[in-house]
C-alpha cells in the first residue's frame, strides 16, 4: 500500500445532515484525508477523520482550517457515505432485464442463470462495474452476495471488492438441499481478521434451495472462522406456497434439477403449513442473520423476529419489480423499526434497476431506493437517511458511529471521529434539507471515501 498523503478539506455546504435527525445549516466541515488511493475520477481515498461541522463564518476563524482545500459545494447538501445492504455485482453486465409475472419468478430465476458468468475473471470485471457504478451512487459500504461459478462457490467477487476503496461483506451463496450436497467452501485461513476493512460471509441462498440441516451446518462453519450470514426469505409467492405445501414451480425447479428427494419434505423439511419466516425462526434464534427482502410477515411473525437477532435489507424497488405489494399488501419495514428490529436498504441487482442504472452516467445507490419510498409511501426522510447510512452499517456489522457526523460532542466542537466518507448531494429549493434530498433525483457526488472498520 501506497504511504498516505495527509491534507485537510473544507466543505463549504447549504446544510449537513445524518441519520440521527441532526442539521447544520448552513454548514462548513473540515476534514482531514489520509489519502491512500486515487478512485473514481479522483475520489481521495483513505482514513478519513471529521474534524469539526460548524457554520462558514465561525470555521473562518478556526486556526485547523487555514491551508485546507476548499470545496464550494453551496447548493447542496452533505450527507455521511452510504451503505448498501443487499446486492448482487457478480450480475452487473447483465443490465436490466423485463419481468413477466404470468411466467414467474422461477422463470426469472432461469433468465438469470443463463446469464451468469462462469470465468472468475470476468467475474471480478463484473462486480468491479458495479463497484464503480456504486462509488457512483455514493455508496462506501456494500453487502454483496456473490453467485457460484461452474456450479461451485467461488472467491472471485470477494477478491475484487478486497481490491477496491469500499468496505463491507462478500457473501458466499450456495445451495444444499435434497440431492444438491453441502458444498466445498473455500473460506481463507484469516480473511476476516482484526481490521479487515472487507469481510468474507456466508449466503445459504433461501429456504427453497437450502434445507435447514444445511443452515445448521452453515452457522457451525461462521462461527467457526467469524463469518456473518445472509439469507433471502419470504420473497415471492412461489416461496410461500412451496414452503408451506411443497408444491408449486419451486417444487418443479428442484425436479428439473435433480435436486428433489424425499428429504426435502415432512419432518425438518418443507411441506408443514408455515410461512418462510415460521420455517426459518429455529436457525434465526440459533444466530444472526441478515434477510434480504422480507416482503411477506404477519404481526405474529413479527414477533418472533424480535426474539432473534435478525436485522433486514428491504429492497424496494426489487419488491415493486416483482409485484410483492400486490400479492402481500405494504412492506412492514416501518412497523420492523417501531418493533426495534434494524432495517436496512438495498438495492438486489441492476437486473430489476431502470436501464440508466448501468448507462454511461447511471449510478447503484440506495439514495434512490429511500427517494422511492418518499415518493411512494411519503416516508420519514430522516428514517431513511438513517436505513441507508447507520442501519446499513448495523446491519454489516460496520461501526455506525463511522456513518453519523459525529456521534458524541456537539456540532462545531468535537474533533478526531473518523468517519466513513462524505457526499455533496446536489438539492435544489430551501426548507428541510432532509426533504430536499429526498424530493430530487440528483446525482450523489462522493467528495471522500473512508474506511469505517467493524464494529
Amino acid at each position: 500500500m501506497p504511504s498516505p498523503t495527509t491534507f485537510r478539506l473544507r466543505i463549504d455546504a447549504d446544510a449537513a445532515i445524518d441519520g440521527t435527525g441532526r442539521i447544520q445549516a448552513p454548514a462548513s466541515m473540515l476534514v482531514e484525508v489520509a489519502q491512500t488511493a486515487e478512485v473514481l475520477g479522483g475520489t481521495p481515498a483513505g482514513k478519513v477523520t471529521l474534524l469539526s461541522i460548524d457554520h462558514p463564518q465561525r470555521m473562518a476563524n478556526d486556526p485547523r482550517a487555514n491551508g485546507a482545500y476548499v470545496a464550494d459545494c453551496r447548493g447542496a447538501v452533505l450527507i455521511p457515505g452510504l451503505v448498501n445492504a443487499h446486492a448482487h455485482l457478480d450480475l452487473t453486465h447483465v443490465g436490466a432485464l423485463s419481468y413477466d409475472p404470468k411466467s414467474g419468478f422461477t422463470s426469472f430465476i432461469r433468465n438469470v442463470l443463463s446469464h451468469r458468468l462462469s470465468d472468475p475473471k470476468l467475474i471480478q470485471q463484473s462486480v468491479m462495474q458495479g463497484i464503480e457504478l456504486s462509488m457512483r451512487g455514493g455508496i462506501v459500504a456494500v453487502g454483496d452476495v456473490s453467485g457460484v461459478a461452474n456450479s461451485k462457490p467461488c472467491l472471485a467477487a470477494y477478491e475484487a471488492l478486497l481490491a477496491s476503496p469500499l468496505s463491507g461483506t462478500s457473501f458466499l451463496e450456495f445451495f444444499a438441499i435434497g440431492n444438491a450436497p453441502f458444498p466445498e467452501l473455500p473460506v481463507p485461513t484469516g480473511s476476516n481478521a482484526p481490521g479487515s476493512r472487507v469481510r468474507l460471509g456466508l449466503s445459504p441462498h433461501a429456504p427453497y434451495t437450502v434445507s435447514l440441516t444445511a443452515y445448521q451446518q452453515a452457522e457451525r462453519i461462521a462461527a467457526q472462522h467469524n463469518l456473518p450470514l445472509c439469507t433471502h426469505a419470504a420473497e415471492t409467492v412461489e416461496e410461500r406456497d412451496f414452503i408451506g405445501s411443497a408444491t408449486g414451480p419451486f417444487r418443479d425447479f428442484l425436479e428439473k434439477a435433480g435436486w428433489w428427494n424425499a428429504t426435502v419434505a415432512g419432518t425438518g423439511g418443507v411441506g408443514n403449513g408455515l410461512s418462510p419466516i415460521k420455517h426459518l425462526i429455529p436457525r434465526l434464534l440459533a444466530a444472526p442473520y441478515l434477510l434480504a427482502h422480507v416482503n411477506q410477515l404477519s404481526s405474529e411473525e413479527l414477533r418472533q423476529l424480535q426474539q432473534t437477532r435478525t436485522s433486514v435489507a428491504y429492497c424496494p424497488r426489487a419488491s415493486d419489480y416483482f409485484h410483492a405489494q400486490a400479492a402481500f399488501g405494504p412492506h412492514r419495514y416501518r412497523d420492523m423499526q417501531v418493533a426495534n428490529l434494524c432495517v436496512a436498504l438495498g438495492t438486489d441487482s441492476v437486473i430489476n434497476l431502470p436501464a440508466w442504472t448501468t448507462q454511461s452516467k447511471g449510478r447503484l445507490s440506495t439514495l434512490d431506493d429511500a427517494r422511492y419510498l418518499y415518493q411512494r409511501d411519503e416516508a420519514d426522510p430522516r428514517l431513511l437517511l438513517a436505513m441507508c447510512t447507520i442501519n446499513g452499517a448495523r446491519a454489516l456489522g460496520l461501526r455506525a458511529e463511522a456513518f453519523r457526523f459525529p456521534s458524541t460532542g456537539d456540532w462545531g466542537t468535537g474533533g478526531g471521529q473518523e468517519i466513513a466518507g462524505v457526499v455533496a448531494v446536489p438539492a435544489p429549493g430551501t426548507g428541510d434539507p432532509f426533504a430536499r434530498v429526498m424530493a430530487c433525483d440528483t446525482a450523489p457526488d462522493l467528495l471522500v471515501l473512508g474506511s469505517p472498520g467493524f464494529a
